[in-house]
C-alpha cells in the first residue's frame, strides 16, 4: 500500500514529513474545540490490568515523567440507535438481555504522571501496530509495547504533554512472534435471525515474488475468511498476466486449499505446477460467519467519547481529543467520517480534530462491509476489485461522472449542532520542510 514502503524506511528518511506531522499535531491541539458537558458514552466498564512507569521514570521537560496503563474497555451498542444504523450487520450480531451488542477492546494509555487536563491523541493502529511514535518520536516501540527510554525516541510527544491512547479495532491480524503484542480486536459475529450461518463469496488476489508450490492468499500481514467447506470443491482459482486481462480458470484437479502453517494463521493454497512470479492469481470461494467489522470503528468512537467525558485513574478529562492515522489507519478515519461514526450516540463529536497522513484518495470502504478484511488494500497489481475505494472522495460535494451520484465524505460527519471536526489531510510523496 502507499505508505508501507515509507514505514519500512522509517522516520529518519522522512524528516520533512515528520516535522510537518509535529507542527500539524501542535496546531490541532491549539485550535481543537472542546465539549465540557458530560454525556453518556457507550463504554460500560473499564478494567485496568497494568499501571507502570514509562521510560524508567524519565522526565520529559515540563511534562515530567510518564506512566503506562493497560486495560480493557467493555462496550455496549444499541443497534436501533440512529448513530449505529450504518454499522453493517450490527442488527444481526448476538444481543444481551437488554437487546444490545456487547464486546471488548484492549487499550494502552501513555500519560503524564502529573494529573493535568490537556490534549489526548488517539493513534489508529495499522494492522495491530502502533504508528504515531515512529512517525513523530522517531522510534517505533519494540514488540509494539511502549515501555523503555528507547521506545520514547526523541520524546517529542511527551515533552509537549500529550496523552496517547491506543486500542484494538481490527480483527484480521496474522499471528506474530510470541514477544509481539499487537492490538487485536475480537468482534461480534453476524448470523441469520434464526441463528443459522451467513454465507457469501469472498475473493482474494495475490502474486508471488518467487516460484513456490504453496502460498498464503491473505492480505498484508493479515488473515482471511476461511472456506465454509474445507478445500471447497466449488472454489475457483484463476490466473492472468495483467489486471485488465481475462482471468483463466486453473484446473480444479491441479490445486487444493491447505491448512495454515501455524494455528490461527492465514489459509494457504497449493498448486501442483507451482505459482510463478509475474502472474496475478485470484481465488474465489464461499465463506461463512462474517464478523461485524464496523464495531471496531464504533469502539474507537465510544472509547474516545468515554475519555472525553470522564476523569480516569486520578487524572481529569482532557480539554481536547485528537485522532491520528497514517496510510491504512488514516483511511479508517476517513471511513468513520463517511459513515458518521465520528459522532457518538448522544450526537456529539468523539474527536475535535484529525490528522490523516497520506491516506490516499480512496473513499475508504474497506472497513465497514460484510466479509471485509481490514488489512487488505489495493496495490499496483492486486485487489483492484476489493471494496476499498468508493465515491465520494472529497470533503466538499462532488459528482460521480459515471453514476451521477453526488456527495462528500462529510455528509454524515456533523454533530447535532452542525459542527465538524477540524481536519488536516496530507497526501504527498515529497519530502517537506
Amino acid at each position: 500500500m502507499l505508505l508501507d514502503s515509507i514505514h519500512r524506511r522509517g522516520i529518519k528518511q522522512l524528516a520533512g514529513v515528520g516535522n510537518l506531522s509535529r507542527r500539524v499535531l501542535l496546531g490541532l491541539a491549539v485550535v481543537g474545540l472542546s465539549a465540557l458537558v458530560a454525556a453518556r458514552a457507550e463504554v460500560i466498564g473499564v478494567e485496568v490490568l497494568e499501571r507502570s512507569s514509562f521510560a524508567s521514570g524519565m522526565n520529559f521537560g515540563d511534562a515530567g515523567a510518564y506512566e503506562k496503563i493497560r486495560g480493557v474497555a467493555k462496550f455496549s451498542l444499541d443497534p436501533n440507535t440512529a448513530a449505529n444504523q450504518r454499522i453493517v450487520d450490527l442488527k444481526l450480531a448476538p444481543r444481551d438481555a437488554s437487546g444490545r451488542v456487547t464486546f471488548e477492546s484492549s487499550f494502552i494509555l501513555l500519560r503524564p504522571v502529573k494529573a493535568r487536563s490537556g490534549t489526548l491523541v488517539y493513534d489508529v493502529n495499522n494492522r495491530g501496530g502502533i504508528g504515531i511514535l515512529g512517525q513523530m518520536d522517531s522510534a517505533s516501540p519494540a514488540n509494539n509495547d511502549p515501555t523503555t527510554v528507547a521506545d520514547a525516541g526523541d520524546g517529542f510527544l511527551m515533552r509537549h504533554g500529550f496523552t496517547l491512547l491506543f486500542s484494538a479495532w481490527t480483527w484480521d491480524v496474522a499471528p506474530q512472534s510470541p514477544a509481539m503484542k499487537p492490538l487485536i480486536f475480537v468482534p461480534p459475529v453476524a448470523h441469520q435471525p434464526d441463528g443459522a450461518s451467513i454465507t457469501g463469496l469472498v475473493e482474494n488476489e495475490f502474486t508471488v515474488n518467487e516460484p513456490k508450490d504453496v502460498t498464503v492468499y491473505a492480505g498484508m500481514r493479515g488473515l482471511t475468511y476461511e472456506p465454509a467447506t474445507p478445500n471447497d470443491p466449488a472454489a475457483i482459482l484463476t490466473a492472468r498476466s495483467r489486471p485488465g486481462d481475462t482471468p483463466i480458470p486453473v484446473d480444479r484437479a491441479t490445486w487444493h486449499l491447505v491448512a495454515p502453517e501455524q494455528p490461527g494463521g492465514p489459509g494457504r493454497v497449493q498448486l501442483n505446477s507451482g505459482f510463478q512470479p509475474g502472474t496475478l492469481y485470484q481465488l474465489i470461494y464461499t465463506a461463512k460467519d462474517p464478523v461485524v467489522t464496523g464495531a471496531g470503528l464504533a469502539g474507537i468512537r465510544d472509547l474516545l467519547a468515554y475519555f472525553r467525558d470522564h476523569p480516569f485513574e486520578g487524572a481529569p478529562a482532557p480539554r481536547k481529543v485528537l485522532i491520528f492515522g497514517i496510510s491504512q489507519s488514516g483511511r479508517v478515519i476517513g471511513r468513520m467520517l463517511h459513515d458518521g461514526l465520528n459522532v457518538d450516540e448522544t450526537g456529539r463529536l468523539a474527536f475535535d480534530g484529525a490528522y490523516m497522513q497520506v491516506p490516499g484518495a480512496g473513499g475508504s470502504a474497506g472497513f465497514n462491509n460484510r466479509f471485509v478484511q481490514p488489512t487488505r488494500h489495493p496495490s499496483l497489481l492486486e485487489e483492484h476489485d476489493f471494496p476499498s475505494d468508493v465515491f465520494p472522495f472529497t470533503s466538499t460535494t462532488s459528482r460521480d461522472s459515471v453514476t451521477g451520484e453526488t456527495g462528500s465524505i462529510l455528509d454524515r460527519a456533523r454533530d447535532a449542532r452542525g459542527h465538524l471536526p477540524k481536519l488536516i489531510i496530507a497526501n504527498t510523496s515529497a519530502l517537506l520542510t
